[in-house]
C-alpha cells in the first residue's frame, strides 16, 4: 500500500518524532526506580511517564496559546514525554523582568525571567 505524502500540519511539525526521541533520551526503566502513586517503573529520575503524562493531560482545558496548532504540538509534548522535558505554555503575566534587546528578522527579541509557575 502506498503512503500518502499528504500530510496535516501537525503531522509535519511534530515534536515526537520517534527517530528524533530515541537519539536525544532512551529511556533505562531498571535505573530509576519505582514510582510512588502508581507502582511502575520510573521513566527518569522522579518522573513516572504515566502519572505525569496523565497529569499534564487534566490541565489541557486551563490553558491555551491562543493558537491551536501551538496548542496541539505542546499538548503532544506533553502526552509522550518520558522524561521531565517537554514544552510548556508559559502566560506572559508570568514573566518578570521583561527587556527589550534587538529587532530580529521576524520580530523582537526580548530577555526575561520566568517567575515561579507552579
Amino acid at each position: 500500500m502506498e503512503q500518502s505524502t499528504t500530510t496535516n500540519n501537525l503531522n509535519k511539525i511534530s515534536i515526537s518524532d520517534k527517530l528524533v526521541h530515541e537519539k536525544i533520551h532512551k529511556v533505562d526503566y531498571g535505573k530509576y526506580g519505582m514510582c510512588k502513586e502508581c507502582g511502575n517503573k520510573n521513566t527518569y529520575y522522579n518522573w513516572c511517564s504515566q502519572c505525569n503524562s496523565q497529569r499534564l493531560q487534566l490541565n489541557f482545558e486551563n490553558w491555551t496559546s491562543g493558537n491551536k496548532v501551538v496548542d496541539a504540538i505542546i499538548q503532544e509534548s506533553q502526552s509522550n514525554c518520558t522524561t521531565c522535558y517537554f514544552i510548556e505554555w508559559i502566560p506572559y503575566s508570568k514573566f518578570k523582568d521583561i527587556k527589550y534587546i534587538a529587532k530580529g528578522g521576524f520580530g523582537k527579541i526580548y530577555s526575561v525571567l520566568e517567575g515561579r509557575i507552579y
